[in-house]
């Protein structure tokens, strides 16, 4: 719908070019069927993300519930890992600090809340290049 709106107003903004003319009533007509368009999309955007919201973050909370959990569990995983390489290869890892995994499994958590807002609509005003894409058609 974005690009049928572009495609929309780009052709207005040739054949202006072209005639060297306002095109009054072909501009109202765009401007009217942009309007319809974004708001289309719109409602589309609304009945799609509002529902996603709330389950996100029941996932994002129940997910932060399961890694508190498995703090300790990451770390003996590590030291078991760091046991079988010294069993295979003789050579001890001096470096070796048990909770590398641990801050894996916490900088995944980080990512999700990062996006817990990623499905939800604001009604944030325009930004410039959409107000210049309006006051285009309107001329």
């Amino acid at each position: 719908m974005h690009a049928e709106a572009d495609t929309i107003q780009a052709r207005l903004a040739r054949e202006k070019a072209a005639c060297s003319c306002a095109m009054e009533e072909a501009s109202k007509k765009v401007f009217t069927r942009v309007n319809f368009l974004l708001e289309e999309i719109q409602t589309l955007e609304y009945s799609y993300c509002l529902p996603l919201t709330p389950e996100y973050i029941k996932i994002v909370k129940e997910y932060r519930a399961y890694i508190e959990t498995i703090f300790d569990k990451c770390n003996q995983l590590e030291e078991l890992q760091a046991e079988m390489l010294y069993l295979q290869t003789g050579v001890k890892d001096p470096a070796f600090q048990p909770g590398l995994m641990a801050l894996e499994v916490v900088h995944h958590y980080a990512e999700m809340v990062s996006n817990v807002y990623k499905y939800k609509i604001s009604d944030r005003p325009l930004n410039d290049e959409e107000k210049r894409n309006l006051q285009t058609i309107e001329n």
